[in-house]
């Protein structure tokens, strides 16, 4: 097995995507411009100023203050309906960053516009329902569209897959997942925790190697709701799941919007199938900061369980590009993204359409067959706001169980 040794920061530092001195130039529009969007242009211009055939041609928010506000690095499109800017978007790539419940309306337009791209990038969920997923999937290619399943590019994530391709007589037999953060009386639109868990979904899989069309089978789920957003009386606010992903592995989760901080964890327990030998894998992502992930690997000793560790790596805001803190990963997501646009292959870390679907496949078996908390209902007071989107824009699962209250909230409708 692998000695312990320092971290090693591995192609972290940022350079031009491959081939970008003989490929044609890449444009990308952005849609929606709060947090997320936000997040995105922040990586965009810092690859813009390393490579200029990289530009931000258009870009989208129904809120013109904002979209007035925002530097794009160069000349852009401006726009407040999403169907006009893409009417008349020449980009190559397509950012869907709006909150989940307007992703099928845009992706839907999309492809039925006649839109002119060669990817979408999105914001996961895929949808908000499945048979919203299900229609989208009938509609575009594998690799027209990709997840942002962003915490596939944390450098903890390639060290720990270089870390078993190093051991491949280790099996892994179970994976446990603390995931969530605060988000009491916060002002953005959310369909609600299943949101959240899937980022944990999506990365035990990935780090397994396990195919997208992977069984999952729900062993047990517990599901809580209560009024802890501001624009609806009743959303699902945590996830206690137990599922069986392939043939073996265990994997148990927590996911929740009403923690007191941000916690994001996965822990993998693995056995050599040779020699007996147990360890354990702990990745921290985003602690305290974005992008400040640590990774340790146990060995667990046969009698007692003492721990001895074989292998650690620690990234901080140290080891990134001051101009991309807290966007490291969103920014190699890009970057893998353009390298492999005209390219037959698929970069192995890009979630496709099939990784998608995967998993609002599996948050909808939750959903459905998880135990919610019976007649109780937690009341924690949130003061209701008006919904931030036009009403018929909502698929109606949301929109439904407003209150609308005497205040409006910040019209943007974008905030992840």
């Amino acid at each position: 097995m692998q000695n312990s040794r320092p971290a090693v920061v591995i192609g972290n530092r940022t350079r031009r995507p491959r081939g970008s001195m003989d490929r044609a130039p890449v444009k990308v529009a952005v849609i929606g411009l709060g947090k997320a969007g936000g997040r995105f242009l922040q990586a965009l211009r810092y690859m813009r100023a390393a490579d200029p055939s990289i530009t931000v041609s258009t870009i989208c928010d129904i809120d013109e203050s904002l979209l007035d506000s925002v530097d794009t690095g160069g000349d852009v499109q401006r726009f407040t309906d999403y169907r006009v800017a893409l009417s008349r978007s020449d980009a190559d790539i397509i950012c869907v960053c709006v909150n989940e419940y307007m992703h099928y309306d845009i992706l839907k337009h999309i492809k039925r516009s006649g839109v002119s791209f060669k990817r979408v990038l999105c914001e996961k969920p895929l949808t908000e329902t499945i048979e919203q997923c299900d229609e989208i999937a009938r509609e575009y290619s594998e690799r027209e569209i990709c997840l942002n399943f962003v915490e596939r590019y944390s450098p903890i994530v390639a060290d720990f897959a270089r870390w078993l391709r190093d051991n491949p007589m280790l099996r892994m037999a179970r994976a446990e997942f603390f995931w969530g953060k605060f988000r009491v009386n916060d002002t953005r639109p959310t369909i609600g925790d299943d949101s959240e868990i899937t980022h944990p979904l999506d990365l035990v899989r990935h780090l397994a190697k396990l195919p997208s069309d992977c069984e999952a089978r729900i062993l047990s789920c517990s599901l809580g709701y209560s009024d802890f957003s501001s624009h609806a009386d009743e959303i699902l606010d945590s996830i206690d799941a137990q599922l069986e992903l392939g043939d073996s592995l265990l994997v148990t989760g927590h996911s929740s919007f009403v923690w007191e901080e941000r916690r994001r964890r996965i822990v993998f327990y693995m056995r050599d199938e040779q020699r007996g030998d147990q360890y354990q894998a702990v990745l921290n992502f985003d602690d305290p900061y974005w992008d400040n992930d640590s990774l340790v690997v146990y060995s667990i000793a046969p009698v007692g369980g003492a721990r001895s560790v074989v292998f650690r790596s620690q990234y901080t805001a140290e080891d990134f590009p001051k101009e991309i803190f807290k966007v490291a990963k969103i920014h190699r997501f890009l970057c893998e993204n353009i390298a492999t646009l005209n390219e037959r292959r698929i970069g192995e870390n890009l979630a496709t359409l099939s990784d998608g679907t995967w998993v609002q496949t599996v948050i909808h078996e939750l959903r459905e067959k998880g135990a919610p908390n019976g007649d109780f209902r937690c009341r924690l007071g949130a003061e209701r706001l008006s919904p931030p989107w036009p009403e018929e824009h909502g698929s109606g699962r949301l929109v439904k169980r407003v209150a609308f209250g005497a205040h409006a909230a910040r019209a943007d409708g974008t905030d992840r």
